[in-house]
């Protein structure tokens, strides 16, 4: 769960791994094929690479850069805080931890954007 949000309820399982990790995708297009794939500011070249978001990080899992597919697994390493409502319970138990990246193709055309890693608060 984020550090910041409602406490545990009673009874509830205790917090696990799990809960601090998840996998996901990034699928490029890129007609001309990958030259280079830059995610915040890091150069994207092998498996195990770790790149620092601004709530955790991300582990390259896997890199096909022939099919454009890259793997990737998120941990969350710090506290998340967000906003409350006046009734006293969270605002949004959603919060975003942002990754820009860019990709040069093999003739030096490049693309960028933001792709988000969505933490969910563990609610009672």
């Amino acid at each position: 769960g984020l550090n910041g949000g409602p406490q545990q309820s009673p009874g509830s399982d205790a917090p696990s791994d799990a809960e601090t990790s998840s996998n996901g995708t990034i699928t490029i297009d890129a007609p001309d094929g990958i030259g280079s794939i830059v995610i915040n500011g890091v150069a994207v070249t092998t498996v195990g690479q770790q790149i620092q978001g601004q709530f955790g990080y991300i582990t390259i899992v896997s890199l096909n850069t022939s099919t454009g597919v890259v793997e990737y697994n998120y941990t969350v390493t710090e506290s998340v805080t967000h906003p409350v409502h006046t009734d006293g319970y969270d605002q949004n138990d959603t919060i975003p931890d942002n990754f820009s990246i860019t990709v040069t193709d093999s003739d030096g055309d490049t693309a960028s954007t933001t792709f988000a890693v969505a933490i969910i608060d563990d609610v009672p």
